[in-house]
């Protein structure tokens, strides 16, 4: 027997009229530009568009989905990808996502 756990699959991603707005950046100044890619429960649903200077970069997307449960991640190259879990109880509710972009630690500090 394989004593490998499954892990339970995400919902599909429902679009409505539950905004959401993703916005991604770094407090590490002059390393980030911006774009990253958004995926929610697994589906990629685009890539954030760089807002700001050049040296406080930051990225946003906005999405309409329908009411439920919902795991956001960004990625962006050289930095680890974050995450986190957002639920719409409505339409009136208007939930914002903020993500810090970490770094990845280079060669020399692993």
């Amino acid at each position: 027997m394989c004593s490998c756990q499954r892990q339970a699959a995400l919902p599909s991603v429902q679009l409505g009229e539950c905004p959401l707005v993703v916005e991604a950046f770094s407090k590490t100044k002059n390393s980030f530009n911006g774009f990253v890619i958004v995926s929610i429960n697994g589906m990629n649903m685009g890539t954030t568009s760089a807002q700001g200077p050049e040296d406080e970069r930051w990225g946003g997307l906005d999405i309409s989905l329908a009411p439920g449960k919902y795991e956001v991640m960004v990625k962006a190259e050289g930095f680890e990808p974050a995450k986190q879990d957002v639920v719409f109880v409505g339409k009136e509710h208007k939930p914002f996502v903020r993500l810090v972009m970490t770094p990845m630690p280079s060669v020399s500090e692993k």
